[in-house]
């Protein structure tokens, strides 16, 4: 290619690394400490303390990736993600048997003088080889036998002890002959129950009916998690051997020490720009899903609803320190939100869970004692648990809607979305940090399609008119001759940028077989940018979001593409009323940005703006110069500016690159290339 200045930028800002390393050195070291508890197993803390610490690392991982060697960030992030794996279901039984203890005891159902029906006897052993588990016919064993295979683990579960005349007339009965008597039949009394019968007591009035449910429930989790504790031993041995915790702490540290040496500053323009694209992406991702918020009946959906919450705010936590006040208030406000969304998913479990338990709990019961009658006594528990959580969830989403409608009203996510955008206003120019949207002021270009020369024109008369921040609306790729180069460039000037159409149809160039003429020639071509565009510049691609929400000097600014794709339309001089009052009505912006239509365009309609950025590299309203909007605040002005730049450049590039004439047509005409090929250019 022609005349070309710039080569994909592989460096990566040495000071973004230095953060990164210092923001995971103290994970790693939490997560280190609690690695001997996991195994001892003597406080569920252990497993939660560490399986949060491995998510902390996990979520901090991939936005420090181009801080880490390829090699060893693949081999990081799989072990840590092993060990957020393996401790999962031993967490969610810890939580479950937690929670029933918690929901008995909250219940009273347990009186002074009841004598508990199930529990574990458990005998510590030292090796567990020397493990037996107990026969399903024994007559020694009083109880239910577990015949799931839950039972073996680093203690010996003998079975299930019962008290009083239920344990009695269990150890008379042949497992598959004889009909153990229901609770409602008049047998002799037996007075071993602190004076009472406990076939004839009323165990409703005092709340006892549902607590064999209730204990049988717990017992049974408590068997899983033993049975899972040896699982969690050898996942944090093997864990341990891997080294990977020592490797990473050396690694780290010589980033810390060689940062501290050389004065790094952590709270670098790039820095601050990966902030705020990363913290951006993650809110994207959660509103996504405000959609489904309100229906009550959208479970999966409150479920991704939680996953992204969790990674807001886990996102959030590894930027705070380059925040003045740490960003805690709003991370406070997420974990609540967050809670919530938890406690509904927790209710969900339970209401998907205790239905296949039901079905095991019969099973089991009619394979021991040959009929169902004993299972007919844990019914009530299990029930009213199951009907509590259903009730509760209810409860719950009642008070996310509220909460979510006072996020709404308190405007708090446009404070996040201030919080993190005004540091961005020093990133392309010396102005205070002082937050004064005065001087305020927002360049606004788009379509840029690979046009370096024109790129340079518009940034440097951007730099000359003072612009503080600069945003680009998508479309960096395609058409032009240096898309490698373009991007390099507004990474260096520390561009703001979204996605468009033409990028992310580079991005999934693949095989051109099974599929038509035209659509093999799209892919070669979108194949051959893609292979232009160093590794660096490629993964920097992929990272763009689709779509931006910023505030800056109390105005929200939100950005789309404008595709048929995009959640807002590209806005044109054929923009109705209507279409413009409906992409306010999606976004709630002040200001509304779009590219992709490449002619220049804004209005105002009820107090809010829709602007076309126009194009800087292909413009096609007869106009060939670069176009951009100029956009301040306080007191508002927009000006759309024409740049002129050395179009000859561009064109020489194409002839020398083999793309099209119509290309090089567009550059010097600066009209569509519909147009362009009806007077007679050629698309080869």
């Amino acid at each position: 290619m022609a005349n070309k200045r710039y080569s994909g930028r592989d460096q990566i800002d040495a000071g973004y690394c230095l953060y990164g390393a210092q923001s995971i050195l103290p994970l790693i070291s939490q997560l280190e400490s609690e690695v001997d508890g996991v195994k001892i197993a003597d406080d569920i803390e252990y497993v939660h303390r560490c399986r949060v610490a491995s998510r902390r690392i996990r979520a901090a991982l991939p936005i420090y990736r181009d801080c880490i060697p390829q090699k060893e960030f693949r081999k990081w992030k799989v072990e840590i993600r092993d060990v957020t794996k393996s401790l999962g279901e031993a967490r969610d039984a810890d939580v479950q048997a937690d929670f029933l203890e918690g929901f008995i005891g909250e219940h009273n159902f347990r009186g002074s003088d009841y004598r508990t029906l199930f529990t574990p006897e458990i005998k510590p052993v030292e090796d567990y080889s020397s493990v037996s588990v107990s026969s399903p016919v024994s007559n020694e064993i009083s109880g239910v036998p577990d015949n799931s295979g839950l039972n073996k683990g680093p203690s010996e579960i003998q079975g299930m002890t019962f008290g009083g005349k239920i344990k009695r007339l269990f150890r008379k009965i042949s497992p598959a002959k004889e009909k153990l008597p229901s609770v409602e039949e008049d047998t002799e009394p037996e007075r071993n129950f602190s004076g009472r019968d406990p076939v004839n007591f009323n165990f409703e009035s005092a709340g006892y009916s549902y607590l064999p449910g209730l204990e049988c429930l717990k017992t049974r989790i408590c068997q899983k998690r033993e049975a899972i504790q040896p699982h969690v031993i050898e996942s944090m041995e093997k864990f341990e051997e891997s080294g990977v915790l020592d490797e990473m702490k050396d690694y780290f540290h010589e980033i810390t020490v060689q940062g501290k040496m050389y004065g790094h500053d952590v709270h670098s323009p790039y820095s601050y720009e990966q902030a705020f694209l990363n913290i951006s992406l993650r809110l994207e991702d959660l509103f996504w899903h405000e959609k489904y918020l309100f229906d009550p009946d959208r479970t999966e959906e409150h479920h991704m609803m939680r996953i992204y919450a969790k990674k807001l705010r886990y996102t959030m936590e590894a930027y705070g320190d380059l925040y003045p006040d740490g960003l805690k208030p709003q991370i406070k406000a997420i974990k609540k939100l967050q809670d919530f969304l938890g406690d509904i998913h927790d209710c969900d479990v339970w209401s998907d869970f205790l239905p296949e338990f039901k079905a095991e709990e019969k099973k089991r019961s009619v394979e021991y004692f040959g009929n169902d009658s004993f299972f007919k006594v844990l019914i009530p528990g299990i029930d009213y648990l199951c009907d509590d959580r259903i009730g509760r969830r209810k409860e719950l989403h009642s008070g996310l809607v509220e909460y979510w409608t006072e996020l709404e009203g308190a405007k708090f996510w446009d404070e996040i979305r201030s919080e993190i955008s005004m540091p961005l206003q020093n990133v392309f120019s010396n102005v205070a940090a002082s937050g004064d949207a005065k001087e305020l002021k927002i360049a606004l270009i788009g379509d840029i399609h690979a046009n370096l020369p024109a790129l340079e024109a518009a940034l440097a008369d951007i730099k000359e008119r003072g612009a503080n921040i600069v945003i680009n609306a998508g479309d960096i790729v395609g058409y032009g001759a240096f898309p490698d180069e373009v991007i390099t460039l507004l990474r260096d000037n520390y561009v703001i940028n979204i996605s468009g159409n033409y990028d992310l149809s580079v991005l999934k160039a693949g095989s051109t077989s099974g599929v038509g003429k035209r659509k093999r020639n799209e892919l070669k071509k979108h194949n051959k940018i893609y292979n232009t565009i160093s590794p660096s510049n490629r993964k920097f691609l992929r990272t763009l979001p689709k779509t931006l929400d910023l505030v800056f000097g109390g105005k929200r600014i939100y950005i789309s593409h404008g595709d048929k794709k995009s959640p807002v339309k590209a806005f044109t001089e054929n923009s109705t009323k209507a279409e413009l009052l409906d992409a306010y009505k999606f976004t709630k912006a002040d200001i509304i940005v779009t590219g992709h239509s490449h002619k220049p365009f804004a209005v105002e309609t009820d107090g809010r703006w829709f602007i076309n950025t126009g194009s800087v590299g292909m413009p096609k309203d007869g106009d060939p110069r670069a176009s951009y909007a100029l956009l301040t605040l306080n007191p508002f002005s927009l000006y759309h500016i024409r740049v002129p730049y050395d179009y000859r450049r561009s064109v020489d590039a194409i002839y020398e690159d083999r793309l099209s004439e119509s290309y090089a047509r567009i550059y010097r005409e600066g009209k569509p290339v519909d147009i362009i090929r009806h007077s007679g250019g050629d698309e080869s």
